[in-house]
């Protein structure tokens, strides 16, 4: 499995600023020798140089197996990236900025985040929990970091909407997933754990008093 690097550039069509300041770029001193793809994974989300995007990397078709992207939803990148990874026997990181990413009125990145966006989030922390069960350390220990960071997003998102029920469902739904992760699962459940509800008071508040 190879990773390599992206380069940004705005559609001529494009006027807004969203993602310009977005960095790409892999470091391959960080990563000088070829690793296996759980311990890139660990390595890359310790280091922030993490990006789950399916066209920053290629690989053997014979690695893929029963491997698909999640049918439906957005955001499927978010598991299929890592479930690929804990895969990979070897990975090897490159500077080369192979791709160019178009940055276009209307895209997924671009366009105003919807009830798909929380859905996509929440389905997407679901399989990631399963893979982890079914999954050793370390790599179901990243896993299931992964999946918190995907709630933690999830419930981000459901804050934006003035719809109460929205924010109430999504609450529900990440709170019955945050508690079937096990205490091995790291930062990211603390993290979701520890703020979310300092977010939920806050918006139950502005709730209350915003008409529905």
């Amino acid at each position: 499995m190879v990773l390599f690097s992206a380069s940004v550039f705005r559609d001529s069509a494009y006027t807004g600023n969203q993602h310009l300041g977005v960095s790409y770029s892999r470091k391959a001193r960080e990563f000088p020798h070829l690793v296996g793809g759980t311990e890139y994974l660990q390595r890359a989300i310790a280091i922030k140089r993490y990006f789950p995007s399916a066209c920053l990397y290629v690989f053997r078709k014979a690695l893929l197996g029963n491997l698909r992207f999640i049918d439906g939803v957005l955001h499927e990148d978010n598991h299929f990236t890592p479930a690929l990874l804990v895969r990979a026997k070897t990975v090897k990181v490159i500077d080369n900025p192979l791709y160019k990413r178009r940055l276009r009125e209307g895209s997924i990145m671009t366009a105003s985040r919807s009830r798909a966006n929380i859905n996509g989030y929440l389905r997407v922390a679901e399989e990631l929990i399963a893979l982890g069960e079914a999954s050793r350390e370390p790599a179901s220990r990243l896993l299931f970091q992964l999946a918190s960071l995907n709630l933690f997003r999830a419930v981000r998102e459901s804050i934006k909407f003035t719809n109460r029920a929205t924010y109430a469902e999504t609450r529900t739904k990440a709170a019955e997933l945050v508690r079937s992760l096990p205490n091995k699962s790291g930062a990211w459940r603390f993290r979701l754990i520890m703020f979310a509800p300092i977010i939920y008071r806050a918006w139950d508040t502005v709730c209350h008093n915003t008409k529905e």
